[in-house]
């Protein structure tokens, strides 16, 4: 990402903004962004976040939910190896065996 380019450190909260960004972003041009780019957009976006070593919490969990639903959202994360009911806020701790499985996907 350009952000870490430009020596801006990737943390949680960084991502889980960007995150709400998208939602927020679809809510600016009233509908106009095609659904289905936008939660590409978000999944690639967590799977990105995983890849760095950013471990998700429930505020990502809370940003992605009204882009992928409930269902999609606890499925990608199963396929991480998150359970969402662990999860919590501010989290900064690197899971090895979500990254892993995440980059299997």
């Amino acid at each position: 990402l350009q952000m870490q380019d430009s020596g801006i450190p990737a943390t949680t909260r960084v991502w889980n903004t960007l995150l709400k960004a998208l939602t927020k972003a679809d809510d600016l041009v009233r509908g106009n962004m095609d659904p289905r780019s936008r939660e590409l957009a978000a999944e690639s976006m967590f799977r990105r976040m995983v890849n760095d070593h950013i471990q998700p919490d429930r505020g990502t969990f809370q940003a992605l939910h009204p882009i992928l639903g409930l269902r999609r959202v606890r499925q990608i994360f199963k396929d991480a190896g998150i359970e969402p009911t662990s999860l919590q806020h501010g989290s900064r701790a690197s899971s090895a065996s979500s990254v892993q499985k995440l980059r299997q996907l």
